[in-house]
């Protein structure tokens, strides 16, 4: 029978805990008093333990607690002081500094009241034996210091179980007769602690280690030399009784330490199952409330990691982490754990949620269950698990994992009270959710009526609410801002109202025949109170307004979609004059390439038979103007290249007044006599830097649009080229007398695509040219027009430092320099031009081979290259082009030049030339003089490469 003393000063406190433990314990004698009589009652009843009331003041328990245990008769008992769950750390630090056994918090649970009841009287039993044992062991072996050196091991609480037996085996060879020879080892449930000189000898004595009632092992002590037998044999009968009594004491210490640490677990377990509970209680939000479950497991449980994971429903049924707390390290996020059946669903977590079942693994290090992650979680510094699944109401929704670092971590006891806890935790995520979809779906309702509200009110397209008669029920901002109405007005009104009167007997045939759809568009107007006329999109749907049908219309304002579609047309019409032009420009590439091949060898026969007749002679004379007209042939081939964008822009040192006359002369071919063409062109006026088919594609727009704002009435088109020394430029002006511009599109005129003319008359990228144009030349355009009257635009250039004049008085110039019977392949397909070219370069001194074939040009190359010194190649020929011949001859004899002779100019093909070699392109129809000074280059430029290279 176990005899319980309560010490408290108020009366309550010693009844209700008194009725506690009668009921609890049915052989237990309770007897209570205040804290005066205290002192007196613990020496006269000698309980088996003490229960020290929380009303006690802090002196008072201070003074009864050093008390108790510096008398000799009472410091034995154990103290348990009665808590509330507000104590602090600290108080409970200086209690236990004063002896206090435990503490029990209040109220009391009566599962945790008897087990620490049972604890202490165990705790109380086991102590009373081993101080018996001990005062009769130390009557009889005084002089052996062991067993006074144990105690002092024992009492280190900071230290583990398994350093207490390594201490206690260390001490044991220092009492026996021979220490320098003796050595002793402990075997407790398969762990060894032994001395560093243990070995195994005949000379040996063992002693069971029992742990209730059962040995859990043996100590043993070993002479490492034969010694010479007594009547007792090696081993004197006190030292047989000192190994029986440290084996039976190693084993006491050892459940003490035990009961100890359960107790401690236990208490802890029961904090934190507290603390959990109090969380739930105040949890709003289910992550904060999951969030703050793991925190308290691993705060108040003393566990390294604890988390929370939901098994999701896709086909890998996964396990989705929740929430966590403690030591991971980005551990969760490698898991990729499932709660299937397969081998990532084998693991504690998986297994839990599957089963529905508490999952412990006691050893990371060893338990297949943890194969997958064992490496990871050894890492961390896990070394066993447990997982409780989170059901509620039949429903497993996830689990609970909690990760210690120590092996064996989860007893019995710790996974009821976990379990328990798992089931407070789903109850309370339970809670949550259904707490949160109540507050979602009030939320959702309140703001499905707020965004009702908003977008009825705030749409762009304006609404009505009307019954099938037109009355109209309801409509929002913007109807009534884009009618001009008050919504008191609109609600007084009729969809005939606001309709253009034509237009209502369609909207309400269409109301009327097809009103039973579910939804229904068409195109009219509204009228505006202002009279304005909107062109509309109307949507209807048949609703329920107010408990009655009604239509609902959204009418969209699609006057900008009038207009697209308006600019779209434009648009297509520019793209297919585009196309035209486009075509015409390839066009003028071929007319152009045929036209320099019929040129080309009237140029150069002229300059041949020019070389025949004496200079001062008729024949000289009128082949001089032959030439000339052939010059002028060719200039006007480049210009139309040039408006068909089918030669490269480059810009160098021009006078401008020759591009006008050209472009006036031309103008005046094709103007009708209705409108009178005047010129002012200043012949000192500086040179510009510029590309002179750009100059020309500048005066022939200006000029162009002139002529389309005077071709109905006629009118005067004056071209004007002045010079400002005030600004230092190059002023070109063109004036008409024709209609003028709206003053409303001057801000436009210069935008692409933007033309008044008739579709088909222009694409609108004339002025959006020349004004980039000029601009590139960091020159500008202005431009000044008044209606009825006419238009003035003016480009401004910037001038260059004025050349010397290096025009001459003769198209006709003699070769600055000959050949010296150098060999060279000509390759043209045009027949004419080939014949042509060798009779010119014969006469200049060179040895020609000429083909029409570029194939059979190729083939001749090929069987002899040293028989040529330099190849003449025209660009554009069938089967085998300039660029492939010239590719092909120089990767048979990579040191040949090549001259490539072309038509027209692209930059696709003066790109390829140079990147594969070839050192000249030369523009057709060329000029004797020109072929001459450009052969001579190339060649000069051959020998000196050699010369250096040698």
């Amino acid at each position: 029978m176990s005899n319980i003393l309560i010490i408290a000063d108020k009366p309550d406190p010693r009844i209700i805990l008194s009725d506690l433990l009668k009921k609890q314990l049915a052989d237990c004698t309770v007897t209570a008093a205040a804290s005066s009589e205290g002192m007196e009652k613990a020496k006269s009843e000698l309980p088996d333990m003490i229960f020290l009331g929380k009303d006690i003041s802090e002196s008072d328990m201070t003074e009864l607690c050093t008390r108790l245990k510096n008398d000799l008769v009472t410091r034995h008992i154990p103290l348990i002081v009665l808590t509330d769950s507000a104590a602090d750390t600290q108080s409970r630090f200086k209690a236990l500094s004063l002896g206090v056994t435990a503490f029990l918090t209040e109220p009391a649970d009566e599962a945790e009241l008897t087990a620490l009841v049972h604890a202490m009287l165990r705790i109380r039993t086991a102590e009373a034996a081993l101080r018996k044992r001990t005062y009769d062991l130390d009557k009889r072996i005084r002089e052996m210091n062991c067993l006074y050196s144990i105690p002092e091991v024992s009492d280190q609480q900071s230290l583990s179980p398994e350093e207490l037996i390594q201490g206690i085996v260390e001490l044991i060879p220092s009492a026996f007769q021979y220490p320098g020879v003796t050595a002793a080892r402990a075997i407790v449930k398969g762990q060894e602690f032994r001395t560093k000189n243990f070995k195994n000898t005949e000379g040996s004595r063992r002693r069971d280690i029992i742990l209730g009632n059962r040995s859990a092992g043996f100590l043993e002590v070993v002479y490492l030399e034969e010694k010479p037998e007594s009547d007792e044999g090696p081993f004197q009968n006190e030292e047989i009784i000192l190994l029986n009594a440290i084996a039976d004491r190693l084993g006491k210490i050892i459940e003490r330490k035990q009961s100890r640490k359960k107790l401690i677990k236990l208490n802890r377990s029961l904090r934190m199952l507290s603390a959990c509970n109090k969380a739930l209680a105040y949890a709003a939000v289910e992550t904060e409330f999951i969030e703050d479950i793991c925190r308290i497991v691993v705060e108040e449980g003393k566990y390294r990691m604890s988390w929370v994971g939901f098994c999701g429903q896709d086909k890998d049924k996964s396990v989705r982490p929740a929430a966590q707390w403690g030591y991971e390290e980005n551990y969760l996020n490698s898991l990729n754990l499932s709660w299937a059946d397969n081998e990532r669903g084998q693991g504690p977590t998986g297994t839990a949620i599957r089963t529905r079942k508490v999952c412990v693994v006691q050893h990371i290090l060893t338990d297949p269950r943890f194969e997958l992650w064992r490496t990871d979680a050894i890492r961390q510094g896990y070394a066993s698990s447990a997982s409780v699944p989170l059901c509620c109401e039949g429903e497993c929704i996830g689990a609970l994992s909690i990760y210690a670092a120590e092996s064996n971590a989860f007893n019995a006891d710790e996974v009821n009270l976990l379990t328990e806890l798992a089931g407070d935790l789903a109850q309370g995520i339970t809670a949550l959710r259904m707490k949160a979809e109540r507050r979602r779906s009030q939320e959702a309702l309140l703001a499905s009526e707020s965004r009702y509200k908003i977008l009825f009110d705030n749409a762009c397209d304006a609404i009505f609410v009307h019954n099938s008669e037109g009355r109209i029920l309801n409509v929002n901002r913007i109807a009534c801002r884009r009618l001009g109405y008050a919504r008191e007005d609109l609600l007084k009104m009729h969809l005939k109202d606001i309709h253009i009167p034509e237009d209502f007997e369609y909207v309400s045939e269409q109301f009327r025949v097809r009103g039973s759809q579910s939804r229904i568009v068409f195109e009219t107007s509204h009228v505006c109170r202002d009279r304005r006329i909107i062109p509309i999109e109307i949507s209807t749907a048949a609703i329920e307004y107010e408990g009655k049908p009604a239509i609902l219309s959204f009418a969209r304002d699609i006057s900008e979609r009038k207009l697209a579609e308006q600019e779209k047309a434009g648009l297509q019409d520019q793209l297919r004059q585009s196309q035209k032009m486009e075509a015409i420009g390839t066009l003028a590439g071929g007319i152009a390439h045929d036209f320099n091949n019929i040129l080309f060898p009237i140029i150069g026969y002229t300059e041949m038979s020019m070389d025949r007749v004496p200079r001062d002679s008729s024949e000289h004379n009128w082949l001089e103007q032959v030439l000339k007209g052939a010059n002028r042939a060719a200039d006007l081939v480049r210009q139309i290249l040039a408006f068909s964008r089918k030669t490269k822009h480059e810009r160098k040192a021009i006078q401008i007044q020759p591009v006008i006359k050209e472009v006036l002369k031309l103008l005046r071919s094709s103007l009708p006599g209705s409108i009178e063409i005047r010129q002012k062109i200043d012949s000192r006026v500086s040179r510009v830097m510029a590309d002179p088919t750009q100059i020309y594609q500048i005066i022939m727009n200006l000029c162009t649009n002139a002529y389309h704002a005077m071709r109905k009435d006629g009118g005067v088109l004056e071209v004007i080229l002045s010079e400002s020394d005030d600004e230092d430029r190059v002023i070109l002006s063109v004036r008409d007398t024709g209609q003028g511009i709206d003053p409303i599109n001057m801000e436009k005129i210069f935008d692409p695509y933007f033309t008044t003319k008739e579709p088909g008359e222009g694409t609108g990228l004339g002025l959006s040219v020349a004004k980039g144009i000029v601009e590139d030349y960091g020159g500008r355009v202005t431009v000044e027009s008044e209606l009825g009257k006419g238009t003035v635009f003016h480009i401004y250039f910037p001038r260059i430092q004025q050349l010397k004049d290096d025009k001459t008085d003769s198209l006709y110039r003699q070769p600055a320099a000959g050949g010296s019977n150098e060999r060279i392949l000509f390759v043209d397909d045009d027949s004419s031009v080939a014949f042509m070219a060798k009779e010119m370069l014969t006469t200049l001194g060179y040895h020609v081979t000429v083909y029409t074939q570029s194939e059979e040009a190729f083939e001749a190359f090929q069987k002899a290259p040293s028989d040529f010194d330099m190849v003449i190649s025209d660009s554009n020929m069938p089967k085998l082009s300039g660029i492939c011949l010239a590719e092909k001859v120089m990767k048979c004899r990579p040191d040949i030049p090549v001259v490539l002779c072309t038509g027209f100019s692209d930059a696709g093909i003066d790109e390829k030339a140079k990147s594969i070699g070839i050192r000249e392109i030369i523009m057709k129809p060329v000029t004797r003089s020109l072929l001459a000074e450009t052969i001579r280059k190339v060649m000069d430029s051959v020998r000196e490469h050699i010369h250096q290279s040698s």
